[in-house]
């Protein structure tokens, strides 16, 4: 084989090579990145007079349910009933006092209705239906 030929091959092999990184490239799919779908929320504010507001909410099932302190002049905590062993749903608590703007969330994965107060005010109540 002389250098001619030897030359020829190589650049046909070079661009043997480069079409098949082509040809690879373009029928490559990236797989598609997954869909996050953001929690539902929803809202219960704690307001000045140291009620729930609303003190009823209706929820789909997955949904966190945010309580905000609005009472600039008392701390709240939200905690399942009954008074005070919170046993109708025991994780429903958080466990700390909210100063004023302090929030608590909490995911109702599973439908049903709960009620709930005010730890430290257990006059306030609400309630929350999982549907």
């Amino acid at each position: 084989m002389n250098k001619k030929n030897i030359t020829r091959l190589i650049v046909a092999v070079v661009i043997l090579v480069l079409g098949i990184m082509l040809i690879k490239n373009l029928t490559h799919k990236d797989p598609k990145p997954p869909v996050i779908t953001p929690p539902r929320t929803a809202s219960v504010n704690i307001s000045e007079d140291g009620l729930f507001v609303p003190d009823t909410l209706k929820v789909k099932v997955g949904t966190v349910v945010i309580w905000t302190n609005v009472d600039s002049g008392n701390s709240h905590r939200v905690a399942a009933d009954p008074y005070p062993s919170h046993s109708s749903l025991p994780s429903l608590d958080s466990k700390t006092n909210m100063a004023f703007n302090g929030t608590y969330r909490y995911a109702f994965n599973k439908a049903g209705t709960y009620h709930y107060h005010d730890e430290l005010h257990p006059e306030a109540a609400g309630t929350i239906i999982v549907q």
